[in-house]
């Protein structure tokens, strides 16, 4: 019974003798839809033709609303047996026996090569490859076996070191440089690209982003360092300096004793300074100036000399007004002691330099007497 069921799966997939009513059944709801009931058991043929013919009738099988079948049943024959082809003589005659050698003898090669290189032959293997490889499990799986090739490291090691070989070649440079400038070189692409650009650094993402990488580059000591001396040499240049006195209502700055801004015109000129100026305004300086009390030396007054240690009368110390006292910090006698130390310093130095310039002069020129 299996082998029969079997026989009719087999035939209902061809076209030959597979457009029968029960054929077309198997094929539209598949042969796991049908089920397989013993009904009888019969010894011999007879008996099995005449419960075949009953079972027919009785069901009413040959109607297509309730069977398949097309006969009334009750006419089969014993099966002959089936002998071996390779008894008969002519089978033998026309058939090799050994078939495996014979396909391997020049005359069926150049038979088979033949037969492949027909028109007829190459359309049909072309168009069972073209189907065979478009099918979904084949796609996925030469995907899949790529991919796996692909992901090796010895792949990967090998596909990078051609590509640096390729690329690094005079001819390839030059060739991708033309298409890079022939491309870029297009008024077309360039405004698409800038509106790309646009678009993309426009968002608050990348906006964000820009912004926090400035910050991180500018709160280094290193870039701090580099501003700062950039700017006071920009800022020293005599040009600079020139211009800034020029337009003072534009270039300000903060006194650092008053804490209030001003123009450039209100400071003092330094050159080692901050815009070329000092860092307090002449208003201050003049209040520092007047702050300074000047004291009248009196007789009986005592001042201690920082040169001597001797506490000596103010009349023994001479004014100045870089003082908050009006004095100097050293007696007179200590300066006179002080200024004749570098006169006599000064006084020998200068002889010295003197002789040797003369002998260096007189190993130039011989003397006649």
């Amino acid at each position: 019974m299996e082998r029969r069921w079997s026989q009719h799966i087999i035939q209902s997939k061809h076209l030959k003798g597979g457009r029968s009513h029960f054929a077309n059944a198997i094929r539209k709801y598949g042969p796991e839809s049908f089920i397989h009931e013993i009904l009888a058991m019969s010894w011999d043929l007879e008996s099995a033709n005449a419960t075949e013919e009953t079972l027919i009738e009785q069901e009413g099988t040959r109607n297509p609303e309730k069977g398949f079948n097309v006969a009334r049943g009750g006419q089969h024959i014993p099966h002959p047996i089936r002998k071996n082809p390779w008894n008969d003589p002519e089978f033998r005659a026309k058939y090799p026996k050994d078939q495996f050698k014979y396909f391997l003898t020049p005359t069926a090669r150049a038979k088979q090569k033949a037969a492949l290189n027909t028109p007829e032959s190459k359309l049909k293997r072309s168009a069972s490859s073209k189907k065979a490889a478009n099918t979904p499990e084949s796609k996925a799986r030469r995907s899949a076996s790529s991919k796996a090739a692909l992901n090796t490291i010895e792949s990967k090691l090998k596909r990078s070191a051609i590509s640096k070989i390729t690329l690094n070649t005079p001819e390839s440079k030059a060739k991708r440089s033309k298409i890079f400038k022939t491309y870029y070189n297009d008024d077309n692409v360039r405004a698409k690209m800038s509106i790309i650009s646009k678009a993309v650094l426009n968002t608050p993402e990348s906006k964000a982003k820009r912004s926090a990488a400035v910050k991180k580059a500018f709160d280094t000591p290193e870039s701090r360092a580099i501003r700062s001396a950039a700017s006071k040499k920009a800022a020293n240049t005599p040009e600079a300096i020139a211009r800034r006195m020029t337009s003072s209502s534009i270039y300000r700055k903060i006194c650092s004793k008053c804490g209030i801004e001003k123009d450039l015109k209100l400071f003092h000129k330094d050159e080692h300074g901050q815009f070329g100026v000092k860092k307090v305004c002449k208003e201050c300086v003049k209040k520092r100036h007047q702050s300074i009390i000047v004291v009248i030396p009196l007789e009986g007054t005592m001042k201690i000399c920082t040169g001597c240690l001797a506490s000596k009368s103010m009349t023994e110390f001479s004014r100045t007004n870089r003082n908050k006292s009006g004095l100097r910090s050293r007696c007179l006698d200590c300066r006179r002691k002080e200024d004749k130390g570098y006169r006599s310093f000064y006084k020998r130095k200068r002889t010295s330099s003197r002789a040797a310039h003369i002998d260096n002069q007189m190993d130039g020129f011989d003397i006649c007497l």
